[in-house]
């Protein structure tokens, strides 16, 4: 918080491609068309399940807080019948202001055959690639839309995750 009570925003984290995991061998995989094929031991993988991507990922999270704002203003006039009486008026209304907060939680996006996974020390997300709605690409990120909700990630090589759902579909 600053000294004006205004909610700071933390800048965007970013990443060189440099930084990305995944190993070379499946870059260039991704890249010719075709999904790759990766050791995940940390992963708990289903039957006929197979990891085609991971890459260090920030989940971008908004979080939306209304507040109300309370708003007055009046007046005070003399009476000019009465000595020593004033009349006042005024009136007051309450305005709901609503202030929204992004937060960067760091971790990794893996992308299966089945599911997409975040895993996170903040929490995590694991959905079906069948739930999926679309994907939105941006130079550093992916948004994965699930129905009405978009869920972004910013990611070293976010080319790499497009190019895996679009060998998918």
């Amino acid at each position: 918080m600053s000294i004006f009570n205004k909610q700071q925003q933390k800048p965007m984290p970013t990443f060189s491609a440099s930084q990305t995991v995944l190993p070379s061998a499946a870059i260039s995989r991704i890249e010719s068309g075709s999904l790759a094929e990766l050791n995940v031991p940390n992963l708990m993988l289903k039957k006929g399940e197979k990891c085609c991507f991971v890459d260090k990922s920030y989940e971008m999270v908004e979080t939306s807080i209304t507040r109300n704002v309370r708003k007055s203003g009046g007046t005070s006039v003399p009476s000019v019948f009465f000595k020593g009486v004033r009349y006042h008026m005024g009136s007051s209304e309450s305005i709901p202001v609503t202030e929204t907060k992004v937060d960067y939680i760091p971790g990794y996006l893996y992308i299966t055959n089945k599911r997409i996974i975040f895993t996170s020390q903040k929490g995590g997300l694991e959905k079906s690639i069948g739930s999926l709605s679309a994907f939105h690409p941006y130079s550093n990120a992916i948004g994965l839309q699930f129905g009405q909700k978009v869920i972004n990630f910013i990611l070293p090589r976010a080319d790499l995750a497009v190019q895996t759902l679009q060998i998918m579909t």
